[in-house]
């Protein structure tokens, strides 16, 4: 029977069950998810073990977990030389210079749609940086890079926000606010690891380690905590071999959280949300927006997997290869230091040689009549072997989508023009741009998600207060009518494929040529403020010039005509041929007519208002 019949049979919902069946239903699915996930959980565990520079160890398929490597003979060099780690800091370095700030689209060119598209890339920008999304971008791509996939859970959080109320005991009631938390892949376990992409889960279960302090603070209940392990990014210094390979750590005083989250279904219209701390369910009821609110983020993608694939799992063979290699030649050097002798039989004392070797200047002493110890006589080490080891760093540095020119910053000796120097780093630049994309669609679906939940929550005044008073009739109309566009982009491109620079020489290039230029040859001043802001002169842009204003002003009036169908006055400060503008077009788009039509009297008062703007401005 599947997990979601049994949970239908044992609770009604939205009332907590007591029953504590229920919660062994969801760690008894919790379990056999885990064990379906465990060949990708080993190649995490493995990534992290390379990066930490603990390489010498590989998965047992029959055990389940990693062991390390035995060698083949006592004396051989068994040193680690990390070459991943760098690699990963030059993508890291690369990938953090892309921006996530976002806008959203307009569905058609009506006036209700515009404003509703301008609001929604308000909110979008305040969730951007209120929300600490910087800094979580940053642990965000982290953990890509490692395992191939992060995660970020979105949802409404009640407790913090703006005091609107007062309770019974007294305490404040919060206006609430966009909360958004960053999971793992060792965290996440979807229903099914061979569907790709999140809408296509019926069903995920996450579990989340929290301390009992955190457990109380959020819902309110007190657990005693005990020792368990949690997955880290970086093996803290001095970590032995076996915790490097385990890929976690033990934290104390800590319980397991763990979150079922099953989609809306015939039998279940709402879906299903089940929380469970230390034990105890603390929320049992339907589904928030009806949606799973997790979003991923992949570094590559695997087709008709679920998780992603990181380029630490292509590096893994290369480093293998670069470790022998470059440990034979120490133990080329080592047996050249070691200054092995030719020994006659019973000439020498074997042992005291073996065990205090030859120093430099030593006597060696051997018996009258045997033949004298000779020194061992060597080949040099031929230089196949150091060209493999200089290929096996360019097919590191070419897999992981890096070059010198990335790694050291300079180009290889043969490589001078300055074009072929441009051309390769515009290579460079186009494999990385691939993991950048993948990491900005999960952004945009991300942000698909934060304005569904801030139509679903978020108050007119707290969405004035984020979008402004100048965009209050943008607010009303967002606020009285669905979001009927979540047509999400970017408002920069992806750096990786066209660099700041690139994008402010292109633009200048078109200012100067004239092409923002109306027909009297004026630029606009939205396209001049756009210009300082290129010129890093954001700050003179922060001044509303009076034309703003005004456009502001007549598309408020606008605003409240459409929904209260409220009639604007003339005022004394109005410039009447923005504001004659603003109604024309106004008057031409359905909202009009649709008033028009139900209304016709408060149609013909404002049909006279733009007349009186027109008297006035021929005054």
């Amino acid at each position: 029977m599947k997990l979601l019949d049994k949970i239908k049979k044992k609770l009604s919902l939205p009332a907590a069950p007591a029953d504590s069946s229920v919660v062994s239903d969801i760690f008894e699915e919790l379990e056999r998810r885990r064990r379906e996930r465990l060949p990708f959980e080993l190649q995490w565990r493995l990534n992290a073990a390379f990066m930490a520079g603990s390489q010498r160890c590989e998965i047992n398929p029959l055990s389940g977990s990693l062991q390390e490597n035995e060698p083949a003979y006592d004396y051989e060099e068994r040193g680690v030389f990390n070459r991943i780690a760098p690699l990963m800091d030059t993508r890291l370095a690369n990938l953090k210079t892309v921006s996530f700030t976002m806008g959203v689209r307009p569905a058609t060119e009506d006036g209700d749609d515009l404003q509703k598209a301008q609001v929604c890339s308000d909110l979008l920008r305040y969730a951007y940086s209120t929300g600490g999304f910087e800094h979580k971008k940053n642990i965000l791509l982290q953990w890509a890079e490692l395992t191939g996939s992060a995660f970020l859970l979105s949802s409404w959080d009640r407790r913090v926000g703006e005091p609107v109320g007062v309770r019974e005991d007294g305490s404040p009631v919060m206006s609430g606010g966009l909360s958004y938390t960053l999971l793992s892949s060792y965290e996440v376990f979807p229903e099914s690891l061979w569907r790709q992409q999140m809408n296509e889960q019926s069903s995920v279960i996450i579990e989340q380690i929290m301390t009992a302090k955190e457990i109380e603070s959020l819902y309110g209940i007190e657990c005693r905590g005990r020792e368990m392990m949690s997955a880290v990014l970086q093996q803290p210094a001095g970590t032995d071999l076996s915790a490097a390979m385990s890929g976690s750590v033990r934290v104390r005083d800590s319980e397991r959280v763990v979150t079922y989250m099953q989609v809306p279904t015939d039998g279940c219209p709402e879906g299903v949300m089940i929380q469970i701390a230390a034990g105890q369910v603390v929320y049992s009821g339907p589904l928030p927006l009806g949606v799973i609110p997790l979003t991923v983020f992949r570094a590559k993608e695997n087709a008709g997997q679920f998780f992603g694939k990181s380029v630490i799992e292509d590096l893994i063979p290369l480093q293998r290869a670069y470790n022998g290699c470059k440990n034979k030649i120490h133990d080329y050097i080592s047996t050249l230091a070691a200054n092995s002798m030719l020994v006659e039989e019973g000439s020498v004392d074997v042992e005291l040689m073996e065990m205090n070797g030859t120093a430099p200047g030593s006597a060696v002493v051997y018996k009258r009549g045997y033949t004298p110890p000779t020194p061992l006589h060597h080949e040099a080490m031929p230089a196949e072997v150091y060209a493999e080891c200089e290929q096996l760093c360019r097919d590191m540095e070419y897999v992981a989508g890096v070059s010198q020119l990335m790694v050291v910053g300079s180009s290889a000796a043969r490589v001078t023009s300055g074009k072929a120097i441009d051309a390769l780093r515009e290579i460079d630049t186009t494999r990385m741009a691939l993991c950048a994309e993948n990491m900005r669609v999960g952004a945009m679906d991300a942000a698909v998600l934060w304005l569904r939940l801030y139509k679903a929550y978020c108050p007119g005044a707290m969405t004035l207060r984020i979008s402004g008073d100048g965009h209050s009739g943008a607010v009303l109309t967002w606020c009285s009518e669905d979001i009927n566009s979540y047509d999400v982009y970017f408002e920069v491109q992806n750096e990786l494929r066209v660099s700041p620079e690139e994008r402010k020489a292109a633009f200048f290039e078109a200012y100067d040529r004239g092409l923002f230029s109306d027909e009297e040859g004026r630029v606009p001043e939205a396209v001049r403020a756009r210009a300082i802001a290129l010129l890093n002169g954001e700050g003179a842009t922060g001044y509303m010039c009076e034309s703003t204003l005004q456009h502001n002003r007549a598309v408020r009036e606008n605003s409240l005509f459409a929904v209260t169908g409220a009639v604007p006055t003339v005022g004394p400060l109005d410039d009447h041929a923005v504001h004659i503008d603003e109604h024309r077009r106004f008057a031409l788009q359905t909202d009009f007519e649709r008033v028009a039509a139900k209304h016709p009297e408060s149609a013909a008062a404002f049909y006279r208002h733009i007349a009186l703007h027109g008297e006035a401005r021929h005054e």
